[in-house]
């Protein structure tokens, strides 16, 4: 507060500081950063890291400065829900809706897709991710909104777009395409179709991408804009 007016704010957890904000014409600075550290240090014990989340770029020297190493970055991108038609599968394909079932051929089809990639993860790690997906996130009209191809040649499972909802909105909450059958159109038909399922539901469609992902420039064109139909 600067006189009764708020000039800044922050969400500050056990051992994080999060989605940080200045009003302008005020501005971020290290002094600011070395208490908020500080500050985090006086009131938690036996804490070994801090970790600040959703920076903005232009924050990022003011906390490097404080020690703060910079990891990957994620952006969301929003794009309107729309009444547009879906893309056809090449006929080698087809698309069917995900079910817990099949969790254990999703969990190994992404962690295929994400394998030496910037967002790869361990198996545990995906295999909880599904899971708590079908348990928490897979309400009626979400898994309508999801894909999962199928391989019709050699009945393998080749794709994977699942839709949740975070903060009253729908979100992708992952979605994957394995090695070979990349850059044949199955991720906007999955997509496409996530946004033509939800119009009657939802106005908005949501992604996060990690900054530096191969598939960054699709998610740009079909995701934070409208495309030409």
């Amino acid at each position: 507060m600067s006189e009764g007016t708020i000039t800044a704010g922050i969400s500050i957890s056990e051992n994080a500081l999060g989605s940080l904000f200045v009003i302008p014409p005020f501005h971020f600075s290290q002094s600011i950063a070395a208490y908020l550290k500080e500050y985090i240090i006086e009131r938690t014990s036996g804490i070994d890291r801090i970790h600040a989340y959703n920076v903005l770029p232009e924050h990022i020297a003011a906390f490097a400065a404080e020690g703060f190493e910079p990891v990957q970055s994620r952006k969301c991108m929003i794009r309107p829900t729309e009444d547009i038609p879906i893309q056809l599968l090449p006929r080698t394909y087809k698309c069917l809706q995900p079910s817990p079932a099949v969790r254990m051929h999703i969990t190994r089809l992404i962690l295929d897709s994400y394998h030496d990639h910037i967002d790869s993860r361990d198996h545990q790690c995906f295999t909880q991710d599904i899971l708590d997906y079908f348990k928490h996130h897979s309400t009626a009209d979400l898994l309508e909104a999801s894909s999962m191809i199928v391989d019709e040649q050699t009945e393998e499972f080749v794709g994977v777009c699942l839709v949740s909802l975070w903060e009253g909105l729908p979100l992708i909450y992952e979605i994957a395409i394995k090695p070979g059958h990349r850059g044949k159109g199955l991720a906007k038909h999955m997509l496409r179709k996530a946004i033509h399922e939800l119009n009657n539901h939802y106005y908005v469609l949501r992604l996060f991408v990690t900054t530096g992902n191969p598939a960054e420039g699709l998610y740009q064109k079909l995701v934070s804009c409208r495309e030409t139909n």
